[in-house]
């Protein structure tokens, strides 16, 4: 007995704080190795964003971050990433008040009877759903939505937590990758570029489908695995436990009337296409995302007749329940802030550009997409890593000789297929939080399909330089 609590401690996966806390302190001792430099910032033509100037970057002193320094620049990185943490919160408050009128669990059974014999169907259709927002908006953010809906109808049908995750993020962060007409990437790219908006569309549309197809057979080939053998689920036991927890809640509720579950869900699919809307038409993003939320909570508490009292408690819990979720993206979002106080980013970003210029010029892109993908460690954000690499790669495209739209389409894909690897990414390490995947064993089911759309994506730009993608 004592032997085998050996072996279980021994096996037992570091805790999300404690990987994070890891790269933390990988990242302090980084800024003491690499020299610390700058380029300087200018604003980008007809706008109020800062992009780099790419001839000034120049060797600074020295910013020496000590280890008291390190430890207050953890709340800087929590504040900094305030506005998911706090979406994470108040979307969690507002999904167990809808969770309370007895709406989702209605809809769950509904749902589950239906696809029952076809439930293989759901997952392309859900997928190209999460896909087709991404691909047109971005909305990275939105995964932290999607999941929390689908968890519950998937683990009845007989899959785990990894099965509603990857259908979540395969879909959402390859279409945004991919995006046609993402306004945080795309958009950005080409005003600094100076080519027409959203000009080249067609071949990002053909990428589009391709991808899309490949997440799905991905998705797919596990989920069946699972349903066939349960135990060869790679969160087995947390799968089973999460189950339990939904049934245990599930039997504390009560169904609503078929009638108001009816209204609660067109009042819910009324207010998810406004917000889809309003990302495209009007450029909402987090705090209008937040509203929609809220508004969602108190029609459906009122439509569902629970009352004040018990929404409130309701939404309390389910707040309560995604605090780590809200920490977890807090702390990720502190290692790029140890490595900005360090001085070292625009560092490492002019070294790898400077490595472009002397590859072959067949190759050149896919060096790019390499480069994108290995700073997206550094600065996970779309906008944000498309203003300060942009306007270095540019002049660095112009002299190999790489078309502007394929150079884009090189840092897109780069900023975006490692969003759901990196534990730097504060949406992917909420999302995992609120599924109670390790992130260990999602790195382990992940891996091969970053490596297969890597090879896939080179290939894509191999053909594009080839063609002359303008």
């Amino acid at each position: 007995m004592p032997d085998k609590r050996a072996r279980e401690k021994k096996r037992e996966i570091p805790h999300v704080f404690a990987i994070l806390l890891i790269l933390m302190v990988v990242a302090l001792i980084a800024t003491w190795i690499i020299p610390s430099g700058s380029y300087e910032r200018v604003p980008l033509e007809g706008t109020s964003r800062m992009i780099v100037d790419p001839e000034s970057f120049h060797y600074t002193e020295k910013a020496w971050l000590t280890p008291w320094k390190f430890m207050t620049l953890i709340l800087d990185g929590l504040t900094g990433a305030a506005m998911v943490a706090f979406a994470v919160i108040i979307i969690g408050g507002a999904w167990e008040v809808i969770n309370a009128t007895g709406a989702i669990a209605g809809a769950v059974k509904n749902l589950s009877r239906k696809f029952k014999k076809r439930d293989y169907m759901l997952f392309p259709v859900l997928m190209f759903v999460f896909a087709l927002i991404a691909a047109i908006v971005g909305g990275a953010e939105l995964m932290i939505v999607y999941l929390p809906a689908i968890l519950p109808i998937v683990l009845m049908l007989g899959y785990d937590t990894m099965t509603a995750m990857a259908c979540v993020m395969v879909s959402a962060v390859t279409a945004f990758a991919v995006s046609v007409t993402n306004p945080f990437t795309v958009a950005i790219g080409q005003q600094i570029t100076g080519l027409e908006l959203y000009s080249g569309s067609w071949y990002r549309i053909i990428l589009q489908v391709v991808f899309f197809f490949v997440g799905v057979w991905y998705v797919l080939r596990y989920a069946k695995k699972v349903k066939v053998n349960p135990e060869s689920s790679l969160v087995y036991q947390e799968s089973k436990a999460y189950a339990v927890q939904l049934e245990a809640e599930r039997e504390e509720e009560q169904i609503c009337a078929p009638g108001r579950q009816v209204m609660i869900g067109i009042t819910l699919a009324a207010i998810l296409a406004v917000m889809v809307f309003g990302i495209i038409k009007w450029g909402w993003y987090m705090n209008e995302i937040i509203a929609m939320f809220l508004l969602a909570a108190v029609l459906s508490a009122i439509v569902g007749g629970i009352g004040v009292n018990k929404a409130c408690i309701a939404f309390a819990k389910g707040a309560s329940s995604v605090v780590a979720a809200a920490l977890v993206c807090g702390l990720s979002n502190c290692i790029a802030v140890i490595l900005t106080q360090g001085g070292i980013i625009d560092v490492v970003i002019h070294s790898l550009a400077s490595v472009i210029v002397f590859l072959p010029k067949s190759v050149s892109l896919v060096g790019i997409f390499i480069v994108q993908e290995l700073f997206n460690f550094l600065v996970n954000s779309g906008s944000g890593q498309f203003l300060i690499t942009m306007p270095i790669l540019a002049p660095l495209g112009d002299v190999v000789g790489l078309e502007p739209n394929a150079l884009i389409l090189a840092s897109q894909m780069g900023d975006g297929l490692t969003n759901i690897m990196f534990p730097t990414s504060g949406v992917l390490m909420a999302v995992l939080a609120c599924a109670k995947i390790p992130y260990q064993k999602w790195l382990k089911f992940i891996l091969p399909y970053v490596g297969i759309m890597t090879l896939l994506g080179s290939g894509a730009l191999i053909i594009a330089q080839m063609i002359g993608y303008a």
